[in-house]
Order: C-alpha cells, then sequence, then structure tokens
C-alpha cells in the first residue's frame, strides 16, 4: 500500500485496516510481518508523529508499537523524516502537535502484554 501525501483520516484508516488484517490471519494461525516506510515531515515528542495537511499529526510510532503487540505481528519501521520536538505552543490547542483523541488502537493489543515485536530505524 503507497500513501502519497495523505491526510491524518487516509493513515487512520490505512492503519485500521492493516491491523484488522494482522488480527484476522492470526485467526487463521498465520503470522505477519508489517514494513512501514514514512519519508516526509515529522515532530517527536516521547514518540514520531507524522506531519500530515491539516491540524493535526499522526502518532505514527505510537499506532506501530501497539500493533506490534498484537499476536502474531511483527513490525518494522523505517522512519526518513526530520523529528523536531514539538513546542510547548502547538500542545496548547494550536492542532499542530498530537491529540489526545486520537483513537489508538491500542484495544486491540492484549493488556499488559509485555512482549512487542517491533524494530525501528530513524534516517
Amino acid at each position: 500500500m503507497v500513501l502519497k501525501e495523505p491526510s491524518f483520516h487516509e493513515i487512520k484508516k490505512a492503519i485500521d485496516e492493516t491491523s484488522a488484517a494482522i488480527y484476522e490471519a492470526f485467526q487463521q494461525n498465520k503470522r505477519t510481518l508489517l514494513f512501514v516506510y514514512y519519508a516526509g515531515h515529522g515532530l517527536m515528542d516521547n514518540t514520531t508523529y507524522c506531519v500530515v495537511n491539516g491540524p493535526r499529526a499522526y502518532p505514527l510510532e505510537k499506532q506501530l508499537r501497539c500493533i506490534a503487540k498484537q499476536k502474531g505481528s511483527y513490525v518494522v519501521g523505517v522512519f526518513d523524516c526530520c523529528r523536531e520536538k514539538i513546542p510547548a505552543t502547538a500542545m496548547r490547542g494550536s492542532g499542530a502537535g498530537p491529540d489526545d483523541d486520537d483513537d489508538s488502537l491500542e484495544f486491540l493489543a492484549e493488556q499488559n502484554v509485555s512482549h512487542e515485536n517491533f524494530i525501528i530505524t530513524y534516517g
């Protein structure tokens, strides 16, 4: 799947569909390797966010870490983007920083799971 200049909701939809496909594959005793390459603008807090056209940054690293906790998933992420620190003013309602209501995928990972099949590298 290739997304060029996606919106927040296009990335979210792709991640949600991919996560659901990994879950269904595991139900059929299949394991899935997910390789994600992101090139573009990024912001960094404790994790990397994709800067997209629109008011919200997408929490890609956080979502990939959640997918990596799913049974049967193995995630490799390559982030070829800048990782500018999110300015404190962006967190105060300007819309430039991450949004706490990001409908994360954490519900798909088992609670209190200590394993995480995740490799990430930054370009």
